[in-house]
């Protein structure tokens, strides 16, 4: 059960006004007052169905900031091609101590693929194509780093690379058996010396690094670059088959694959391979259909006041599904459905990505939530660096709290502001209360990179050379509620 804890004030009005508040405060200074009152409204559930578009200046200002963390990603976040968080020996950034966030590393190179693919889909700058090759090249280090090629690492990077030591030496916790190298840390070989890989790889990697792989293959045409797409999906896909659908290290931490992330996994690969794997995603498609009641939420949801990642990381199979299914327009809407669902239960959270996933599935939307979300928590995002320390602070007695699951965390959703930085912000549960803050660990600005150019690509975040239009009202209201719905069954056949 939860309860509604009222600190110090004693009474819930006078906590909710000063947890309005410090909403008022912390939705950002960068907005107009009637685009901080839209946040503010969304975040407590009470809002109008009327957001104000960013102005020109403000569609510059964003663009230039999401190449400027591009850039510095590049510069300082991508060892190898694989994405990760540095700790820093000072704030001028001229000596790196150690690698973070590490386990979480092929989740955000799946991510950083993603991104790079859909800017590439709205610049068609012919450098992208490079940047893609790069993290492709570190993709496929992750898939045959193990010895077991397929099974896809969390991380992999020289023995002797000090950055790195420092972060697998306790990876999984300490191993007295084996001197300097943690329990899910592993040794292995390259063609250039000595490695070190990491294991127990998590569902949430896979999602991610299958949303890349089946983007890239989808919207760029290079015949190289869908080649080695090609190759990698059918390793991944190969190697589970054989592992009888259980994500298994070879060392042995296994974790069995949801039917709805081996759904997604097939279905990049009936983009790759049709022949191969038409049967098996046909198949997948049956069972997926038996997990769901009309107007059901897809598992794992959205937790409040949980585990976040699971639900967060649903977007990213379901608008894998709802975007690569062409082959049968009813299937592909009840993808869309599922999407829809999982926007419902999110959208006053104020997530990005979230907003980012949902939008994307869309030829057009007019979701005036998800385009407050995608345009205004994204204009209050910080420049780079992205240090990890909060903006703001609050003091306890402005905050409504809950107790569930045995611990306290925010009535409403905390805005960016007061929330802990972390490798990627929003696979994290914005109601929880703020942790401890790093403050010589910078992120690599992911959070801000893949929404960005998913807007873009979707017309929700209009180009900085477009006109801006003074509000914008969808010609129907947006409905939040989830609930019973006209369900579209997925047939499995054509």
């Amino acid at each position: 059960m939860l309860w509604i804890v009222c600190c110090r004030l004693g009474k819930y009005a006078a906590v909710l006004g000063g947890w309005l508040l410090l909403l008022s405060r912390g939705v950002g200074a960068d907005l107009s007052d009637s685009q901080q009152n839209m946040l503010v409204g969304v975040l407590t559930e009470k809002f109008t169905l009327r957001w104000t578009e960013l102005s020109t200046n403000e569609l510059g200002a964003l663009r230039r900031k999401a190449d400027a963390y591009l850039e510095d990603l590049k510069k300082y976040h991508l060892p190898g091609g694989l994405v990760a968080s540095v700790r820093f020996a000072n704030t001028n950034r001229s000596e790196v101590v150690s690698y973070e966030g590490l386990e979480d590393s092929a989740l955000q190179t799946g991510f950083l693929l993603t991104a790079l693919v859909y800017r590439f889909a709205v610049t068609r700058e012919p450098k992208n194509l490079q940047d893609i090759t790069n993290v492709l090249n570190g993709v496929e280090s992750l898939v045959r780093a193990s010895g077991r090629p397929g099974y896809v690492a969390g991380f992999v990077g020289r023995a002797e690379d000090p950055t790195y030591a420092h972060f697998y030496k306790d990876f999984g916790g300490n191993d007295p058996s084996r001197a300097g190298i943690g329990k899910w840390a592993f040794p292995g070989t390259n063609q250039t010396g000595s490695t070190v890989w990491l294991g127990n790889t998590t569902r949430e990697q896979y999602a991610a690094l299958n949303l890349g792989l089946g983007t890239t293959f989808d919207l760029v045409r290079d015949a190289r670059i869908r080649e080695r797409v090609t190759t990698l999906i059918t390793l991944i896909l190969s190697r589970l088959i054989a592992d009888r659908w259980l994500i298994d290290d070879g060392q042995g931490n296994r974790t069995f694959v949801t039917t709805l992330l081996a759904t997604a996994l097939l279905r990049t690969g009936v983009s790759v391979n049709s022949r191969e794997y038409l049967s098996l995603y046909e198949d997948s498609v049956r069972k997926l259909n038996d997990q769901f009641r009309p107007g059901e939420i897809p598992n794992p949801a959205v937790a409040r006041y949980g585990d976040y990642r699971g639900g967060a990381m649903s977007f990213a199979n379901v608008s894998c599904l709802a975007r690569l299914e062409r082959m049968n327009k009813v299937r592909g809407l009840g993808f869309q459905e599922l999407c829809t669902l999982l926007w419902r239960d999110a959208a006053t959270h104020l997530n990005p990505w979230c907003a980012a996933a949902y939008v994307s599935v869309f030829n057009s939307n007019t979701d005036p939530i998800a385009r407050a979300t995608l345009q205004g928590v994204l204009t209050q995002y910080p420049p780079p660096p992205r240090w990890a320390v909060p903006e703001r602070t609050f003091a306890t007695n402005e905050l409504l709290y809950v107790m569930a699951n045995e611990a306290l965390w925010s009535r409403y959703a905390l805005p960016l502001a007061f929330q802990t930085p972390a490798p990627f912000q929003w696979i994290h549960s914005p109601f929880r209360i703020p942790g401890k803050a790093e403050p010589l660990v910078a992120h690599p600005g992911l959070d801000l990179i893949l929404p960005f150019w998913i807007g873009r690509e979707s017309g929700v975040i209009p180009g900085e050379d477009e006109l801006p239009r003074a509000a914008f009202q969808p010609r129907k209201p947006v409905r939040l509620q989830s609930g019973p719905t006209n369900r579209v069954v997925m047939p499995p056949g054509r």
